[in-house]
Protein backbone atom coordinates (compact mmCIF):
# COMPACT_ATOMS: atom_id res chain seq x y z
CA UNK A 1 0.00 0.00 0.00
CA UNK A 2 3.03 2.13 -0.30
CA UNK A 3 2.37 2.99 -3.87
CA UNK A 4 0.78 5.88 -5.13
CA UNK A 5 -1.90 3.94 -6.89
CA UNK A 6 -3.28 0.56 -6.87
CA UNK A 7 -5.72 -1.65 -8.96
CA UNK A 8 -9.16 -2.52 -7.58
CA UNK A 9 -11.51 -5.10 -8.79
CA UNK A 10 -15.03 -5.40 -7.76
CA UNK A 11 -16.70 -9.16 -8.47
CA UNK A 12 -20.04 -10.54 -8.31
CA UNK A 13 -21.99 -13.25 -9.17
CA UNK A 14 -24.08 -13.05 -11.44
CA UNK A 15 -28.50 -13.59 -10.50
CA UNK A 16 -26.97 -15.52 -7.62
CA UNK A 17 -30.29 -15.63 -6.05
CA UNK A 18 -31.85 -17.47 -9.18
CA UNK A 19 -28.96 -19.66 -8.96
CA UNK A 20 -29.57 -20.48 -5.89
CA UNK A 21 -33.13 -20.99 -6.34
CA UNK A 22 -34.82 -24.76 -5.47
CA UNK A 23 -31.73 -25.52 -4.32
CA UNK A 24 -30.49 -27.49 -1.47
CA UNK A 25 -29.24 -25.17 1.33
CA UNK A 26 -26.38 -27.85 1.89
CA UNK A 27 -25.09 -27.68 -2.25
CA UNK A 28 -25.22 -24.04 -2.15
CA UNK A 29 -23.54 -23.63 0.96
CA UNK A 30 -20.57 -26.16 -0.13
CA UNK A 31 -20.88 -24.67 -3.65
CA UNK A 32 -20.27 -20.87 -2.72
CA UNK A 33 -17.62 -21.71 -0.39
CA UNK A 34 -16.05 -23.56 -2.38
CA UNK A 35 -15.90 -20.92 -5.20
CA UNK A 36 -14.86 -17.70 -2.88
CA UNK A 37 -11.48 -20.07 -1.78
CA UNK A 38 -11.51 -20.44 -5.75
CA UNK A 39 -11.29 -16.18 -6.43
CA UNK A 40 -9.25 -15.79 -2.89
CA UNK A 41 -6.45 -18.64 -4.55
CA UNK A 42 -6.84 -17.18 -8.08
CA UNK A 43 -6.43 -13.47 -6.95
CA UNK A 44 -3.59 -14.17 -4.26
CA UNK A 45 -1.56 -15.59 -6.91
CA UNK A 46 -1.69 -12.18 -8.44
CA UNK A 47 -1.25 -10.75 -5.22
CA UNK A 48 -4.66 -9.16 -4.66
CA UNK A 49 -6.23 -9.64 -1.12
CA UNK A 50 -9.73 -9.29 -0.47
CA UNK A 51 -10.26 -5.71 0.49
CA UNK A 52 -14.42 -6.04 1.35
CA UNK A 53 -16.88 -8.83 0.98
CA UNK A 54 -20.78 -7.68 0.23
CA UNK A 55 -23.03 -10.53 -0.45
CA UNK A 56 -21.68 -13.23 -3.50
CA UNK A 57 -19.31 -10.21 -4.43
CA UNK A 58 -16.23 -9.03 -3.10
CA UNK A 59 -13.70 -5.82 -3.46
CA UNK A 60 -10.01 -6.64 -4.12
CA UNK A 61 -6.90 -4.45 -3.31
CA UNK A 62 -4.17 -5.03 -6.04
CA UNK A 63 -0.47 -4.16 -6.11
CA UNK A 64 -1.29 -2.61 -9.86
CA UNK A 65 -3.88 -2.40 -12.31
CA UNK A 66 -1.99 -5.32 -14.64
CA UNK A 67 -1.74 -7.66 -11.65
CA UNK A 68 -5.60 -7.18 -10.97
CA UNK A 69 -6.15 -7.99 -14.71
CA UNK A 70 -3.89 -10.84 -15.22
CA UNK A 71 -5.74 -12.18 -12.04
CA UNK A 72 -9.09 -12.17 -13.12
CA UNK A 73 -8.38 -13.48 -16.53
CA UNK A 74 -6.54 -16.72 -13.78
CA UNK A 75 -10.23 -16.99 -12.51
CA UNK A 76 -12.44 -16.76 -15.68
CA UNK A 77 -9.48 -19.60 -16.83
CA UNK A 78 -10.32 -21.63 -13.24
CA UNK A 79 -14.19 -21.18 -13.39
CA UNK A 80 -14.48 -24.20 -16.17
CA UNK A 81 -12.65 -26.69 -14.17
CA UNK A 82 -14.85 -24.99 -10.62
CA UNK A 83 -17.94 -25.81 -12.58
CA UNK A 84 -17.35 -29.68 -13.02
CA UNK A 85 -15.36 -30.51 -9.63
CA UNK A 86 -16.99 -27.40 -6.93
CA UNK A 87 -19.92 -26.48 -8.22
CA UNK A 88 -22.98 -29.02 -6.89
CA UNK A 89 -25.59 -26.73 -8.24
CA UNK A 90 -27.94 -27.54 -11.51
CA UNK A 91 -26.99 -23.82 -12.96
CA UNK A 92 -23.17 -22.85 -13.66
CA UNK A 93 -21.97 -19.68 -11.82
CA UNK A 94 -21.02 -16.64 -13.87
CA UNK A 95 -19.22 -13.95 -12.87
CA UNK A 96 -18.93 -9.74 -14.04
CA UNK A 97 -15.60 -8.27 -13.16
CA UNK A 98 -14.71 -4.45 -12.84
CA UNK A 99 -11.17 -2.99 -12.70
CA UNK A 100 -9.93 0.46 -12.26
CA UNK A 101 -6.83 2.02 -10.97
CA UNK A 102 -7.40 4.61 -7.72
CA UNK A 103 -4.82 6.32 -5.45
CA UNK A 104 -4.04 4.09 -2.61
CA UNK A 105 -5.03 6.90 0.11
CA UNK A 106 -8.31 6.15 -1.13
CA UNK A 107 -8.19 2.71 0.82
CA UNK A 108 -5.45 3.19 3.50
CA UNK A 109 -6.71 3.25 6.88
CA UNK A 110 -10.75 3.04 5.67
CA UNK A 111 -12.14 0.90 8.90
CA UNK A 112 -13.52 -2.21 8.32
CA UNK A 113 -17.36 -1.49 9.67
CA UNK A 114 -17.88 1.28 6.89
CA UNK A 115 -15.98 -0.05 4.15
CA UNK A 116 -19.49 -1.71 2.83
CA UNK A 117 -21.05 2.16 2.23
CA UNK A 118 -21.62 2.98 -1.52
CA UNK A 119 -18.33 3.77 -2.90
CA UNK A 120 -18.15 6.94 -4.63
CA UNK A 121 -15.27 9.06 -6.86
CA UNK A 122 -13.13 6.45 -9.02
CA UNK A 123 -13.74 3.61 -6.34
CA UNK A 124 -16.87 3.93 -7.72
CA UNK A 125 -15.99 3.41 -11.24
CA UNK A 126 -14.76 -0.15 -10.92
CA UNK A 127 -17.98 -0.88 -9.31
CA UNK A 128 -20.14 0.66 -12.24
CA UNK A 129 -17.98 -1.33 -14.40
CA UNK A 130 -18.38 -4.63 -12.62
CA UNK A 131 -21.99 -3.85 -12.45
CA UNK A 132 -22.59 -3.18 -16.25
CA UNK A 133 -19.69 -5.72 -17.41
CA UNK A 134 -20.91 -8.49 -19.87
CA UNK A 135 -21.69 -11.82 -17.94
CA UNK A 136 -18.61 -13.73 -17.93
CA UNK A 137 -16.21 -11.38 -18.95
CA UNK A 138 -13.86 -8.34 -17.14
CA UNK A 139 -14.79 -4.48 -18.18
CA UNK A 140 -11.54 -2.57 -17.22
CA UNK A 141 -11.31 1.31 -17.36
CA UNK A 142 -9.24 3.69 -20.01
CA UNK A 143 -6.55 4.67 -17.24
CA UNK A 144 -6.38 0.45 -16.65
CA UNK A 145 -6.00 -0.48 -20.36
CA UNK A 146 -3.25 2.15 -20.97
CA UNK A 147 -1.34 0.49 -18.12
CA UNK A 148 -1.28 -3.05 -19.73
CA UNK A 149 1.32 -4.84 -22.14
CA UNK A 150 0.53 -5.58 -26.29
CA UNK A 151 -0.45 -8.84 -25.11
CA UNK A 152 -2.77 -8.21 -22.48
CA UNK A 153 -4.24 -5.15 -24.43
CA UNK A 154 -5.08 -7.74 -27.54
CA UNK A 155 -7.41 -9.53 -25.31
CA UNK A 156 -9.71 -6.32 -24.95
CA UNK A 157 -12.31 -4.26 -27.45
CA UNK A 158 -13.49 -0.93 -27.00
CA UNK A 159 -17.55 -1.25 -25.65
CA UNK A 160 -19.78 -0.45 -28.09
CA UNK A 161 -23.54 -0.92 -27.10
CA UNK A 162 -25.01 -1.04 -23.86
CA UNK A 163 -24.22 1.30 -20.63
CA UNK A 164 -20.56 0.87 -21.27
CA UNK A 165 -20.71 1.94 -24.74
CA UNK A 166 -18.74 5.49 -25.49
CA UNK A 167 -15.07 4.64 -25.11
CA UNK A 168 -14.51 4.82 -21.07
CA UNK A 169 -14.60 1.11 -20.76
CA UNK A 170 -13.28 -2.11 -22.65
CA UNK A 171 -14.12 -5.49 -22.76
CA UNK A 172 -12.67 -8.95 -22.35
CA UNK A 173 -13.38 -10.15 -26.27
CA UNK A 174 -14.07 -13.99 -25.85
CA UNK A 175 -14.91 -16.01 -22.65
CA UNK A 176 -14.74 -19.57 -21.94
CA UNK A 177 -17.80 -21.87 -21.95
CA UNK A 178 -18.55 -23.57 -18.58
CA UNK A 179 -18.85 -26.97 -19.48
CA UNK A 180 -22.09 -27.52 -18.54
CA UNK A 181 -22.71 -25.01 -21.58
CA UNK A 182 -20.91 -27.00 -24.25
CA UNK A 183 -23.47 -29.58 -24.90
CA UNK A 184 -25.45 -26.42 -26.04
CA UNK A 185 -22.98 -25.16 -28.11
CA UNK A 186 -21.74 -28.46 -29.58
CA UNK A 187 -21.22 -28.34 -33.77
CA UNK A 188 -19.86 -25.13 -33.61
CA UNK A 189 -16.56 -23.44 -34.09
CA UNK A 190 -14.42 -22.13 -31.30
CA UNK A 191 -15.63 -19.00 -32.10
CA UNK A 192 -18.98 -18.71 -32.25
CA UNK A 193 -19.04 -20.72 -29.10
CA UNK A 194 -17.47 -18.05 -27.68
CA UNK A 195 -19.70 -15.35 -28.63
CA UNK A 196 -22.57 -16.73 -27.41
CA UNK A 197 -23.99 -14.84 -24.19
CA UNK A 198 -23.90 -17.32 -21.03
CA UNK A 199 -26.75 -19.29 -20.49
CA UNK A 200 -26.80 -20.14 -16.52
CA UNK A 201 -30.54 -21.89 -16.69
CA UNK A 202 -30.90 -24.61 -19.04
CA UNK A 203 -34.11 -26.81 -17.73
CA UNK A 204 -37.21 -25.86 -18.75
CA UNK A 205 -38.92 -25.88 -15.64
CA UNK A 206 -36.86 -22.87 -15.26
CA UNK A 207 -37.65 -21.72 -19.23
CA UNK A 208 -41.36 -22.15 -19.27
CA UNK A 209 -43.56 -19.02 -19.45
CA UNK A 210 -45.45 -18.08 -16.09
CA UNK A 211 -49.25 -19.37 -16.13
CA UNK A 212 -51.30 -16.90 -18.18
CA UNK A 213 -48.43 -15.41 -20.35
CA UNK A 214 -48.21 -16.37 -23.62
CA UNK A 215 -48.01 -15.15 -27.00
CA UNK A 216 -51.37 -12.90 -26.81
CA UNK A 217 -49.08 -11.10 -24.89
CA UNK A 218 -46.54 -10.46 -27.98
CA UNK A 219 -47.01 -6.80 -28.33
CA UNK A 220 -46.23 -6.34 -24.39
CA UNK A 221 -42.88 -8.55 -24.56
CA UNK A 222 -42.00 -6.70 -27.72
CA UNK A 223 -42.56 -3.45 -25.67
CA UNK A 224 -39.52 -4.55 -23.12
CA UNK A 225 -36.20 -3.96 -23.78
CA UNK A 226 -35.19 -6.14 -26.40
CA UNK A 227 -32.37 -7.72 -28.42
CA UNK A 228 -33.20 -8.48 -32.16
CA UNK A 229 -30.83 -11.24 -32.81
CA UNK A 230 -30.61 -12.00 -36.57
CA UNK A 231 -28.21 -14.45 -38.01
CA UNK A 232 -25.71 -13.84 -40.40
CA UNK A 233 -22.96 -16.52 -39.75
CA UNK A 234 -20.81 -16.94 -42.25
CA UNK A 235 -19.63 -20.30 -43.95
CA UNK A 236 -17.16 -21.42 -41.10
CA UNK A 237 -15.50 -24.85 -41.90
CA UNK A 238 -16.66 -27.43 -39.31
CA UNK A 239 -19.38 -25.36 -38.42
CA UNK A 240 -22.94 -26.85 -38.11
CA UNK A 241 -24.11 -23.00 -38.68
CA UNK A 242 -24.22 -21.32 -42.14
CA UNK A 243 -25.08 -18.00 -43.91
CA UNK A 244 -28.48 -16.49 -42.98
CA UNK A 245 -31.32 -15.56 -45.09
CA UNK A 246 -31.76 -11.96 -45.61
CA UNK A 247 -35.49 -12.02 -46.25
CA UNK A 248 -35.03 -12.95 -42.15
CA UNK A 249 -35.05 -9.44 -41.56
CA UNK A 250 -37.88 -8.80 -43.28
CA UNK A 251 -40.20 -9.91 -41.13
CA UNK A 252 -38.23 -8.39 -37.58
CA UNK A 253 -38.44 -5.46 -39.10
CA UNK A 254 -42.32 -5.91 -40.13
CA UNK A 255 -43.32 -7.01 -36.64
CA UNK A 256 -41.51 -4.55 -34.65
CA UNK A 257 -42.91 -1.70 -36.54
CA UNK A 258 -46.28 -2.89 -35.19
CA UNK A 259 -45.82 -2.68 -31.84
CA UNK A 260 -45.85 0.39 -30.20
CA UNK A 261 -43.03 2.65 -30.43
CA UNK A 262 -39.94 1.05 -28.25
CA UNK A 263 -36.92 2.92 -27.59
CA UNK A 264 -35.09 0.34 -25.97
CA UNK A 265 -34.04 -2.02 -29.30
CA UNK A 266 -30.54 -2.97 -30.48
CA UNK A 267 -30.55 -5.25 -32.93
CA UNK A 268 -27.55 -7.46 -33.31
CA UNK A 269 -25.87 -10.39 -35.53
CA UNK A 270 -24.71 -13.60 -33.92
CA UNK A 271 -21.06 -13.54 -34.95
CA UNK A 272 -21.00 -9.84 -33.40
CA UNK A 273 -18.81 -10.32 -30.67
CA UNK A 274 -20.62 -7.12 -28.85
CA UNK A 275 -24.45 -9.14 -29.35
CA UNK A 276 -24.21 -11.10 -26.05
CA UNK A 277 -22.73 -7.89 -24.54
CA UNK A 278 -26.71 -6.30 -24.05
CA UNK A 279 -28.12 -10.03 -23.63
CA UNK A 280 -28.51 -10.48 -20.12
CA UNK A 281 -30.25 -6.99 -19.56
CA UNK A 282 -32.97 -7.42 -22.42
CA UNK A 283 -35.48 -9.70 -23.56
CA UNK A 284 -34.84 -11.70 -26.78
CA UNK A 285 -36.25 -11.58 -30.42
CA UNK A 286 -34.58 -14.72 -31.99
CA UNK A 287 -34.90 -15.20 -35.91
CA UNK A 288 -33.92 -18.00 -37.78
CA UNK A 289 -33.41 -21.55 -37.01
CA UNK A 290 -30.68 -23.47 -35.54
CA UNK A 291 -29.14 -23.90 -39.63
CA UNK A 292 -28.45 -20.09 -39.59
CA UNK A 293 -28.33 -18.62 -36.39
CA UNK A 294 -25.80 -19.63 -33.63
CA UNK A 295 -28.48 -18.49 -30.92
CA UNK A 296 -31.14 -20.82 -32.03
CA UNK A 297 -28.93 -23.30 -32.30
CA UNK A 298 -27.89 -22.99 -28.44
CA UNK A 299 -31.40 -23.10 -27.09
CA UNK A 300 -33.07 -25.68 -29.43
CA UNK A 301 -32.77 -28.43 -27.13
CA UNK A 302 -34.04 -26.20 -24.91
CA UNK A 303 -37.17 -25.48 -26.03
CA UNK A 304 -39.79 -28.48 -24.78
CA UNK A 305 -43.24 -27.18 -26.78
CA UNK A 306 -41.64 -26.80 -30.32
CA UNK A 307 -38.02 -27.24 -31.47
CA UNK A 308 -36.04 -28.75 -34.48
CA UNK A 309 -34.64 -32.25 -34.67
CA UNK A 310 -31.11 -32.13 -34.05
CA UNK A 311 -28.90 -35.05 -34.53
CA UNK A 312 -25.47 -35.53 -34.41
CA UNK A 313 -25.38 -31.44 -33.54
CA UNK A 314 -27.17 -30.67 -36.56
CA UNK A 315 -30.29 -29.25 -37.01
CA UNK A 316 -32.34 -30.98 -39.62
CA UNK A 317 -35.30 -29.85 -41.25
CA UNK A 318 -37.57 -31.35 -39.14
CA UNK A 319 -40.03 -29.37 -36.69
CA UNK A 320 -40.67 -31.45 -33.57
CA UNK A 321 -43.62 -30.83 -31.36
CA UNK A 322 -44.63 -31.81 -27.93
CA UNK A 323 -47.87 -32.42 -26.58
CA UNK A 324 -50.20 -34.24 -24.35
CA UNK A 325 -50.80 -36.81 -27.04
CA UNK A 326 -46.91 -37.02 -27.69
CA UNK A 327 -44.29 -36.09 -30.44
CA UNK A 328 -45.48 -34.89 -33.96
CA UNK A 329 -42.51 -34.09 -36.65
CA UNK A 330 -43.54 -31.73 -39.17
CA UNK A 331 -41.57 -30.93 -43.06
CA UNK A 332 -40.49 -32.97 -45.42
CA UNK A 333 -40.71 -36.28 -44.66
CA UNK A 334 -43.10 -35.66 -41.67
CA UNK A 335 -46.58 -34.54 -41.59
CA UNK A 336 -47.01 -31.42 -43.48
CA UNK A 337 -46.69 -28.62 -44.18
CA UNK A 338 -43.57 -28.72 -45.86
CA UNK A 339 -42.89 -25.27 -45.55
CA UNK A 340 -42.97 -24.98 -41.96
CA UNK A 341 -42.03 -22.48 -39.29
CA UNK A 342 -42.96 -22.14 -35.54
CA UNK A 343 -43.13 -19.08 -32.82
CA UNK A 344 -42.67 -19.53 -29.61
CA UNK A 345 -42.38 -17.95 -26.06
CA UNK A 346 -40.18 -18.71 -23.13
CA UNK A 347 -37.96 -16.82 -20.26
CA UNK A 348 -34.43 -15.93 -21.55
CA UNK A 349 -31.91 -18.77 -20.15
CA UNK A 350 -29.85 -16.24 -19.98
CA UNK A 351 -31.89 -13.90 -17.72
CA UNK A 352 -34.73 -15.57 -16.18
CA UNK A 353 -36.87 -12.39 -15.45
CA UNK A 354 -36.91 -11.39 -19.38
CA UNK A 355 -38.32 -13.38 -21.85
CA UNK A 356 -36.90 -14.92 -25.47
CA UNK A 357 -39.31 -15.14 -28.29
CA UNK A 358 -38.25 -17.44 -31.30
CA UNK A 359 -39.53 -17.08 -34.59
CA UNK A 360 -38.12 -19.96 -37.08
CA UNK A 361 -38.69 -21.94 -39.90
CA UNK A 362 -37.72 -25.25 -41.87
CA UNK A 363 -36.97 -23.09 -44.85
CA UNK A 364 -37.27 -19.02 -45.73
CA UNK A 365 -40.53 -19.40 -46.41
CA UNK A 366 -41.71 -21.38 -43.51
CA UNK A 367 -39.60 -18.00 -41.33
CA UNK A 368 -41.13 -15.84 -43.41
CA UNK A 369 -44.96 -17.43 -42.39
CA UNK A 370 -43.99 -17.40 -38.82
CA UNK A 371 -43.18 -14.18 -39.10
CA UNK A 372 -46.27 -13.22 -40.51
CA UNK A 373 -48.27 -15.02 -37.85
CA UNK A 374 -46.02 -13.19 -34.79
CA UNK A 375 -47.26 -9.87 -36.65
CA UNK A 376 -51.29 -10.76 -36.65
CA UNK A 377 -50.64 -11.63 -33.11
CA UNK A 378 -48.97 -8.16 -32.00
CA UNK A 379 -51.81 -6.39 -33.90
CA UNK A 380 -55.06 -8.34 -32.79
CA UNK A 381 -53.74 -11.37 -30.99
CA UNK A 382 -57.32 -12.65 -29.80
CA UNK A 383 -58.81 -12.31 -33.19
CA UNK A 384 -55.72 -14.21 -34.47
CA UNK A 385 -56.19 -17.31 -32.33
CA UNK A 386 -59.88 -17.56 -32.80
CA UNK A 387 -60.01 -17.43 -36.10
CA UNK A 388 -57.06 -19.21 -37.10
CA UNK A 389 -57.95 -22.33 -34.50
CA UNK A 390 -61.41 -21.86 -33.66
CA UNK A 391 -61.28 -20.32 -30.30
CA UNK A 392 -60.54 -17.93 -28.53
CA UNK A 393 -60.30 -18.76 -24.88
CA UNK A 394 -56.55 -20.08 -25.35
CA UNK A 395 -53.40 -18.41 -25.13
CA UNK A 396 -50.79 -20.90 -26.40
CA UNK A 397 -47.07 -20.31 -25.88
CA UNK A 398 -46.02 -21.76 -29.34
CA UNK A 399 -47.60 -22.01 -32.67
CA UNK A 400 -46.33 -24.33 -35.50
CA UNK A 401 -48.11 -22.24 -38.96
CA UNK A 402 -47.25 -23.34 -42.86
CA UNK A 403 -46.21 -21.16 -46.05
CA UNK A 404 -49.45 -20.85 -48.11
CA UNK A 405 -49.60 -18.88 -51.21
CA UNK A 406 -52.59 -16.77 -52.44
CA UNK A 407 -55.68 -18.81 -54.11
CA UNK A 408 -55.58 -19.87 -57.19
CA UNK A 409 -51.61 -19.01 -57.77
CA UNK A 410 -49.24 -21.57 -58.48
CA UNK A 411 -47.35 -24.05 -56.91
CA UNK A 412 -45.65 -22.94 -53.42
CA UNK A 413 -42.40 -24.14 -55.04
CA UNK A 414 -42.80 -21.42 -57.51
CA UNK A 415 -42.66 -18.84 -54.64
CA UNK A 416 -39.15 -19.75 -53.83
CA UNK A 417 -36.97 -16.73 -53.87
CA UNK A 418 -39.17 -14.67 -56.11
CA UNK A 419 -41.92 -13.84 -54.19
CA UNK A 420 -42.77 -12.94 -50.27
CA UNK A 421 -44.88 -15.05 -48.34
CA UNK A 422 -48.03 -13.37 -47.16
CA UNK A 423 -50.55 -16.06 -45.14
CA UNK A 424 -50.14 -19.27 -43.58
CA UNK A 425 -52.20 -22.01 -42.02
CA UNK A 426 -51.89 -22.00 -38.39
CA UNK A 427 -51.57 -25.60 -37.75
CA UNK A 428 -51.32 -26.62 -33.77
CA UNK A 429 -51.06 -24.32 -30.99
CA UNK A 430 -49.75 -25.65 -27.53
CA UNK A 431 -50.43 -24.36 -24.48
CA UNK A 432 -47.69 -24.42 -21.58
CA UNK A 433 -49.46 -27.51 -19.88
CA UNK A 434 -49.47 -29.97 -22.47
CA UNK A 435 -52.48 -29.23 -24.21
CA UNK A 436 -52.99 -28.23 -27.72
CA UNK A 437 -55.27 -27.28 -30.22
CA UNK A 438 -54.71 -28.93 -33.75
CA UNK A 439 -56.61 -27.23 -36.31
CA UNK A 440 -58.02 -30.16 -37.68
CA UNK A 441 -58.45 -32.13 -34.43
CA UNK A 442 -59.09 -29.19 -31.79
CA UNK A 443 -58.49 -29.48 -28.34
CA UNK A 444 -56.37 -31.85 -26.55
CA UNK A 445 -55.90 -32.28 -23.08
CA UNK A 446 -53.75 -34.56 -20.38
Amino acid sequence: MSKETVGVLFIDVYKSTDVKLGEKQADVEETFAAYHAAVDQAFSAYGGNRWHGMGDGAIYVFPDSRLAVGGAIRLLGDLPAFDVDGNKLESSIHVRVGIHKIPASLIQGVPQATRGQRPTGDLDIAGKLEKNCPVGKIAISRDVMADLDNVQQALFRVSAVGPLAGGSAFVLENRNLMPRERALAKGLSPAQSSRLPPMPFRSWDRLCPSEGMGLKQLHEILREPLLVVLGETSDDPGSAVHAAATSDAVGAIEILSATRANTAVTAGIDRWADTADVACGRSMLIVGSGIVNTYAFAINDLVRPVRFSKAESRVMDRVVVETAEGKTLYGPHADPPKDCGFIVLLRSPVNPHAHAVWIAGITGMGTQAAARCALDLVSDADATVRERLGTGNFNPIACVVGATTPSGSSDIADYYRRWRIADYDLVVGIYNQGRAIRKDRGLTTR
